[in-house]
This record gives C-alpha cells, sequence and structure tokens, in this order.
C-alpha cells in the first residue's frame, strides 16, 4: 500500500469521524431543546445531562481534534518561529512532532486502558428512576486521541520525507 493510498483512507476517515462530530452537535442541540421544551408541558426525557455529557460531548470536542489538526486550525503562536530560519524551522517542527506523537500516544494508552475497565466493570449513571450506560462512551477518547495521534506520525513522515515547502504554500498555510 503506498503513502498516497494511505493518507486518502485516513482523510476519509477523518472526515467520516468529522462527519459524527457534527451530527453529535445537532442531535445535542435537538436533545437540549426537547428536554426543555417537555419540560414546560410534561415530564422530560431521562438522563439528558448523562447523555450530553458522556455522549455528546466527548463526541464533538475528541473526534474533531484530527481534522483541526489536519487543517492546521488549532491555536498557533509563531512570534519567534516565523522568524528562525528555514532549517531551524523543519527542525521545529520534527521536533514538536515527536514530542505530541509521545504525548497523545500515552494519552492514547491511557485512555484505552481506561475505556476497558469500565467495559470490564459495565460502567453506568444512575439518574433517578434512568439507568444510563457509560461505558461505550470511554471509547471516544482513545479514537480521538488516537486519529490525532496518526495525524501527527504523518506529519512527522511528510517533514521527513519531502522537500520544504515554497513560500506560496507557506502563504497559503500548508506545510
Amino acid at each position: 500500500m503506498t503513502r498516497a493510498s494511505i493518507t486518502k483512507i485516513f482523510d476519509r476517515v477523518i472526515e467520516v469521524t468529522t462527519l459524527a462530530g457534527g451530527i453529535a452537535v445537532v442531535l445535542m442541540m435537538i436533545h437540549i431543546t426537547a428536554d426543555i421544551v417537555l419540560r414546560f408541558f410534561s415530564s422530560a426525557p431521562p438522563g439528558t445531562i448523562s447523555i450530553v455529557s458522556y455522549y455528546y460531548m466527548l463526541i464533538v470536542t475528541f473526534i474533531s481534534l484530527a481534522f483541526a489538526e489536519r487543517r492546521n486550525a488549532h491555536i498557533a503562536v509563531d512570534i519567534v518561529y516565523d522568524h528562525l530560519p528555514r532549517a531551524l524551522q523543519a527542525c521545529c517542527r520534527v521536533v514538536s512532532r515527536l514530542l505530541c506523537i509521545a504525548i497523545f500516544g500515552l494519552m492514547t494508552v491511557k485512555s484505552w486502558d481506561i475505556a476497558m475497565e469500565k467495559l470490564r466493570i459495565g460502567s453506568r449513571f444512575i439518574q433517578g428512576s434512568s439507568v444510563i450506560i457509560t461505558w461505550p462512551g470511554y471509547f471516544l477518547l482513545p479514537l480521538g486521541l488516537g486519529l490525532l495521534c496518526l495525524t501527527y506520525v504523518m506529519k512527522l513522515l511528510r517533514v521527513l520525507t519531502e522537500a520544504p515547502p515554497s513560500d506560496l504554500e507557506e502563504e497559503m498555510g500548508h506545510e
């Protein structure tokens, strides 16, 4: 399998997870709105706070991390970086990506361990008379963090194997 085909598959995975994040935002808005409206007319559906906390917010927060990084949309402060020579900028990109791979890799592994423990014990939340199963939501963290880690791996490989970007690419926000 070539690197271009791997990149294409990875881009599709990120697009699908980002779409899931967008759908989660819409569903969360509908769910919360329904909860508020139903409180006026009858009883609200049980577990809204738990479902929002354990599912929607995790999807919205963690699943979109790789998409934002792939698009270079995270916050960056390049006060010093922009004034460094190109070779030193490339060195900074390599070091920063290695650090990100290490940090997000460790976070992926740890969140996977926690998710497996929550699965093992059948984690759930009791709200009133309702029982909301929460263990599936714990797998959203290693998914999102793992995709973010893989994004940094791909960016690191790109820095190590490709020629430095042209001035035009830099102005357009590409690396």
